[in-house]
C-alpha cells in the first residue's frame, strides 16, 4: 500500500514539474468545474432511470446538439485528422466527410420519430418495431455486445489516444501512463455515475467550447510562427494535391513537385468511392449510426420534443462538418511541412523498414539493429540508455546508427521529426510542445482533457442504460419482480452506476491490449459493412423484420472473416504484397462485406414470416412513419402522409449541399482562395433558405 501511494506521488510530481504554474492552475480548475457540475446535478439524476438516461425528455435543442458534437470530439479526433492528412492530404478527411450524408438523413426523415417513439434506449425500439423471440434474442444479443463489446473498445481507443497525447507531452513511460488514464477514467466516471445525463450534457457543452477555442488558438500560433510562414509559406512548403479537397486520378507524388516532404498521395478511387457512395448508408459506426442509434439517438430521445430532436441533430450535423475540421486540418498541414524538413529518403525507408519487422521465436526479421546489438538482452540495455538520455521514444531510435542518434540528442525538432514519420497522428502533439506558450498549453491540455472526458462520460452513460434498460431490467428483474414502482426504480438506478464503473474499469482493462486505433477502426466499420440499410428500412418498409436485423448484424464477421483469414492470404500467396496493397487500398473487402451482408438479409426477409399484424399496427399507430406502409396504414383506416417525404427529400439534398459549401467556403477564406469561397458561400446560403422553406412544411406532433 505504502508503495502504491509512493508511486501515486511520485506520479504527480512528475507532471506538476513540467507544467508552468499558469498551466497548472488552469488544468485544475478545470477538473474542479466538471465535478461541481457533476455534484449539481445529483439530485435531478436520482429521481429516475428516466431522468438519469434521458434528462426527463426536457432538454434544450441547443444543449442536446452541443452534447453530440462534443461526444463526438474526443481525444483521439484531431490525431486521426493529423494522420490522414498526413497520409492523403485534406481529401483523406472523406473518411468522416462521407457520413454527412448518413447524418442529415437521420436528421429529416427519423429525429422525430426517434423522439416520437417514446423508448428509453435505441434497443428498445427493436421489441417496438418486431416481436417474438427473434426480437427478444436481437435485444438481449446487442444489449451485451454494444453496451458491453463495442462500447469498450470505442473507450478503448479514445483511452489510447489520450495515452499516446500524455506520453509525448510529459515524456510518461510506457508502462506508467495507464495509471494516468486511470485516474482520468476514475473521475470521469464519478461525476457522470452521479450526475446522470443532466451533467454529462452540460459539461459537454462547457468542454466543447473549451476544447473548441483551445484548438482554433494553436492553430492560429502554428500556421504564423515562423517555421511555417503563414498561409503562402505554408502552401509552398506543401507538395501538389496535399490541399485539394478531392483526391485526384492522377499520380500525384511529392518527387513530381521537388518537395522535400517525400510525400506521396494514396487515397485511391475505389477508397474515395468506398467513402462517399457506401459507407454513410452501408456501415455502422458510433456517432454515424444509418438512421440514427446510439448516443446520439439518446439524445434525440432527451430533446423536450419533435422540432426540438430534429433541431439538435441539425445542429450537430453543422457543427461536426462546418466549425470543427479546420483548426485539426491546418495544424495536421503545418506539422506536415514542419516535421519533415529534416528527414531524408534513407531514414524514411528505413523507418519504413522497422514497420515491417517480425518477431518469431524471439528473433527479429530483418534485423535492423546496428552491429553492437547482438541479443534481445543488449536491446533491451540499449532501449533503457536511450531513454536516461532523454529520448522520448527510446524503443523506435534504438533501430537507428549513432550518427542519427547523435544529431537527434542536439537537435529536439530532428528527433520529433523522427518521430513524426513513425507516428504521423503526434504531429499535433509536438505542435502543442513546440509553440504554445505557458498559460495556452494548460488550455489545450484542457481542450483535450475536455475531449477525452465529453466522449467517456457519454460512453459510459449510454452504455449503461443498455445493460439496465435492455438486458437487467428486460430479462433478470423487470418491474413486476418488485413491490413498488419507487424501489424498482431505486434498485435500477444503483445497478446503472455499478455498470458505469463496471464498463470503466473493462475499458481500461482492453486499453492494455490495444496498439493501433486505426486497427480498431477498421475493424468496426467492416463489421458494421451492410447492417446500415436495414437500420435504415426498418422504419421505412414494413416488411423487415427481426430475423432481417439478425442476419445483417451477423452477416458482416463472416464477410470479414473471410476476406481476412482466408482471401487475403490468398492474394499474398498467389499475386504478392503489391496486389495486397492494392486491394486494401482501394477498400476491395468492404465492398465484398457489405454485397455479401446485403444479399444475407435480403434473402432472409424473404424467406422468413413478416412481424405479426398487431406488431406492425401498433408500431405504426405510435410511430407514424414515412415510406412503403401501405399494407399496414390501410388496415388501420389511416391516410397517407408520403406527401412530406418530398418535403424531407428536399430538406436533405439541400442541407447536405449547404454544410459541404459551407466546409469548403470557410477553408477557401482560411486559404486565400476568396473567389472560391464567395462561390460555395453563396451556394450555401440559396441551400439553406431552401433547407429551411422544406422544414417550414415538415409536421411535428
Amino acid at each position: 500500500m505504502q508503495e502504491k501511494i509512493l508511486l501515486i506521488k511520485e506520479s504527480i510530481l512528475h507532471v506538476w514539474n513540467q507544467l508552468h504554474w499558469i498551466d497548472a492552475t488552469i488544468i485544475f480548475a478545470y477538473l474542479l468545474l466538471s465535478l461541481c457540475i457533476g455534484l449539481w446535478y445529483k439530485s435531478r439524476a436520482g429521481k429516475s432511470t428516466s431522468e438519469y438516461f434521458l434528462g426527463g425528455r426536457n432538454m434544450p435543442w441547443l444543449l442536446a446538439g452541443l452534447s453530440m458534437v462534443a461526444t463526438t470530439f474526443a481525444a483521439d479526433t484531431p490525431l486521426a485528422v493529423t494522420e490522414l492528412v498526413a497520409t492523403d492530404g485534406i481529401s483523406g478527411n472523406w473518411l468522416w466527410w462521407n457520413a454527412l450524408l448518413g447524418g442529415m438523413l437521420t436528421t429529416f426523415f427519423f429525429a422525430k420519430l426517434w423522439r416520437r417513439a417514446e423508448i428509453m434506449t435505441e434497443l428498445e425500439l427493436i421489441e417496438v418495431r418486431y416481436s417474438g423471440l427473434p426480437a427478444k434474442f436481437l435485444r438481449g444479443f446487442k444489449s451485451i455486445y454494444m453496451g458491453v463489446f463495442m462500447n469498450v473498445l470505442i473507450l478503448g481507443w479514445v483511452n489510447l489516444a489520450m495515452a499516446s497525447i500524455l506520453q509525448v507531452f510529459f515524456n510518461i513511460p510506457a508502462d506508467k501512463v495507464i495509471y494516468y488514464i486511470a485516474a482520468l477514467m476514475l473521475l470521469t466516471a464519478f461525476y457522470s455515475t452521479i450526475s446522470g445525463i443532466w451533467g454529462v450534457a452540460v459539461t459537454d457543452a462547457i468542454q466543447f467550447l473549451i476544447a473548441m477555442s483551445g484548438c482554433i488558438i494553436l492553430a492560429y500560433i502554428v500556421l504564423h510562427s515562423p517555421d511555417v510562414g503563414g498561409v503562402a509559406g505554408l502552401k509552398a512548403s506543401l507538395p501538389d494535391g496535399v490541399l485539394d479537397f478531392f483526391p485526384s486520378t492522377k499520380s500525384t507524388a511529392a518527387t513530381q513537385s521537388g518537395s522535400s516532404i517525400g510525400h506521396t498521395l494514396r487515397l485511391t478511387l475505389g477508397a474515395f468511392l468506398a467513402f462517399t457512395a457506401f459507407q454513410w448508408w452501408a456501415s455502422w459506426y458510433p456517432g454515424a449510426e444509418p438512421g440514427g442509434g446510439g448516443y446520439i439517438a439518446q439524445r434525440m430521445m432527451s430533446a423536450k420534443d419533435e422540432q426540438s430532436s430534429v433541431f439538435a441533430t441539425l445542429f450537430f450535423q453543422i457543427a461536426h462538418y462546418c466549425l470543427r475540421p479546420w483548426p485539426w486540418i491546418i495544424v495536421a498541414l503545418c506539422a506536415l511541412s514542419i516535421y519533415n524538413k529534416d528527414i531524408t529518403p534513407q531514414i524514411k525507408s528505413h523507418i519504413a523498414a522497422i514497420k515491417t519487422i517480425k518477431i518469431e521465436n524471439g528473433k527479429e526479421t530483418p534485423w535492423l539493429l546496428p552491429a553492437t546489438i547482438t541479443s534481445k538482452e543488449s536491446k533491451e540495455a540499449e532501449i533503457k540508455y536511450l531513454r536516461s538520455q532523454g529520448f522520448n521514444n527510446p524503443e523506435l531510435m534504438v533501430y537507428f546508427p549513432d550518427s542519427i542518434r547523435q544529431k537527434a540528442a542536439k537537435d529536439a525538432r530532428f528527433q520529433k521529426s523522427i518521430y513524426f514519420n513513425n507516428d504521423t497522428k503526434l504531429g499535433y502533439v509536438y505542435a502543442m510542445q513546440d509553440f504554445l506558450p505557458e498559460g495556452f498549453r494548460g488550455l489545450l491540455l484542457v481542450a483535450f482533457l475536455a475531449a477525452y472526458m465529453s466522449t467517456i462520460s457519454t460512453q459510459l452513460n449510454w452504455g449503461a442504460s443498455y445493460l439496465i434498460n435492455d438486458f437487467y431490467r428486460r430479462f433478470l428483474f423487470p418491474e413486476n419482480t418488485f413491490s413498488s414502482y419507487a424501489k424498482a426504480e431505486k434498485n435500477y438506478l444503483f445497478y446503472g452506476k455499478i455498470f458505469t464503473i463496471m464498463t470503466a474499469g473493462l475499458s481500461l482493462y482492453a486499453t492494455t491490449l490495444m496498439t493501433s486505433i486505426s486497427g480498431v477502426w477498421s475493424f468496426i466499420i467492416e463489421c458494421g459493412a451492410g447492417l446500415g440499410l436495414v437500420l435504415i428500412l426498418r422504419w421505412m418498409w414494413w416488411r423487415i423484420n427481426a430475423w432481417s436485423e439478425i442476419a445483417a448484424t451477423i452477416a458482416p464477421f463472416i464477410g470479414f472473416g473471410f476476406c481476412k483469414y482466408i482471401y487475403e492470404p490468398y492474394i499474398l500467396s498467389s499475386q504478392g504484397p503489391e496486389a495486397l496493397a492494392t486491394f486494401n487500398d482501394n477498400r476491395i473487402s468492404f465492398f465484398i462485406t457489405i454485397g455479401f451482408t446485403t444479399i444475407a438479409w435480403i434473402v432472409t426477409t424473404f424467406v422468413t414470416k413478416p412481424e405479426s399484424k398487431e406488431t406492425l399496427e401498433s408500431f405504426y399507430l405510435k410511430v407514424r412513419p414515412n415510406g412503403y406502409w401501405t399494407p399496414i396504414r390501410k388496415q388501420v383506416n389511416m391516410p397517407s402522409n408520403n406527401k412530406e417525404l418530398v418535403f424531407q427529400t428536399i430538406c436533405w439534398i439541400s442541407s447536405i449541399i449547404m454544410v459541404y459549401c459551407c466546409l469548403f467556403g470557410i477553408g477557401e477564406i482560411i486559404l486565400i482562395e476568396y473567389d472560391k469561397a464567395i462561390m460555395h458561400l453563396s451556394i450555401a446560403f440559396v441551400a439553406g433558405v431552401i433547407m429551411v422553406l422544406g422544414i417550414r412544411k415538415i409536421k411535428f406532433s
